[in-house]
């Protein structure tokens, strides 16, 4: 539809791949903070307070996952959107 209304390939596939991009890094960020949360109150409980430990984020780790997450996420929307993209007008118009 938005090549039918004018935009140009090039628009249509980065608007689908920022859309996609926008979701992945919000599924990403909210993982990282709901595990996070969890570690604090699973340390802050009851059941360790009698034993000394220290909570270590292996900060480097959670990165490499995070990025390896978001490259997935981009290399499997790179191929549908320039699928998208190159469909004629027409064609656009015909699959409503």
């Amino acid at each position: 539809m938005l090549r039918a209304i004018g935009f140009q390939r090039g628009s249509v596939a980065l608007g689908l791949l920022l859309e996609t991009s926008f979701i992945a890094i919000l599924g990403i960020a909210s993982g990282i903070a709901l595990a996070l949360l969890l570690c604090f109150n699973l340390f802050d409980s009851e059941e360790f307070s009698t034993v000394d430990l220290a909570l270590i984020i292996p900060w480097w780790q959670v990165l490499l996952v995070a990025a390896f997450a978001y490259g997935a996420s981009f290399l499997m929307t790179v191929i549908p959107s320039r699928q998208a993209s190159s469909i004629a007008i027409a064609e656009a118009l015909r699959y409503e």
